[in-house]
């Protein structure tokens, strides 16, 4: 039986410390500087970057199930956190370890996390910061999320038609990192620069990491 992602009950469930993990290439030279003690969320098929061992992998779009590298992500042992709509698409027999709702969209003026759902319109990787900010995370590190970039670490190009509205993802994205840092004290790192486009993530010069800390 699936579990709902219930707020309540998810206090603590990540740890003190998150790891989200991005497909792009940018993510190889990240790896070595993630801390041996967070836990991974994987962004779709970044759950088959072979040098992690992620321990939430998480879905959103119901396109994903039938696209060729969602089989192999099956393959992998991994808690699963796939959106309702995404649970649909899926045969009976394919386990879902939690699914969650995805009801309003996310707005540049309107980002605030609403219980029962993880908002839409930001990409997974913003629902990923919800899910970190309902279970009481407050150290986020970020490797491979690149919104503007359409190559995956593999080699593979991201097909023209799927890129979407990228400007409009990046300011809803900098709208809730700003939410999250400057409302709520989150501490965002990302591990490899920039996160492709997000002005409120600078560039420490010391480390190359960008470091945005509430």
């Amino acid at each position: 039986m699936i579990e709902f992602f219930n707020v309540r009950k998810r206090k603590g469930l990540y740890g003190s410390k998150v790891c989200i993990v991005g497909p792009h290439p940018s993510v190889t030279n990240a790896i070595q500087f993630i801390d041996p003690d967070a836990f991974i969320i994987a962004l779709n098929r970044a759950v088959l970057i072979p040098e992690i061992d992620p321990d939430v992998f998480i879905c959103a779009d119901p396109v994903c199930p039938t696209e060729e590298w969602f089989k192999d992500a099956l393959q992998r042992k991994v808690s699963r956190l796939f959106s309702r709509e995404v649970v649909i698409e899926l045969p009976s027999n394919v386990q879902v370890d939690m699914m969650f709702f995805q009801q309003t969209n996310l707005k540049t003026n309107d980002v605030e996390p609403k219980k029962g759902e993880l908002r839409y319109n930001g990409t997974v990787f913003a629902q990923a910061l919800q899910a970190c900010y309902w279970t009481g995370v407050r150290e986020v590190e970020v490797a491979g999320v690149m919104l503007e970039g359409s190559e995956y670490f593999n080699g593979e190009i991201q097909e023209k038609q799927k890129r979407g509205h990228w400007s409009t993802y990046v300011n809803i994205c900098n709208a809730l990192i700003k939410y999250l840092t400057v409302v709520k004290g989150m501490h965002i790192t990302s591990l490899c620069g920039p996160l492709g486009g997000y002005t409120g993530v600078g560039v420490n010069p010391a480390t190359g990491m960008s470091q945005v800390r509430g």
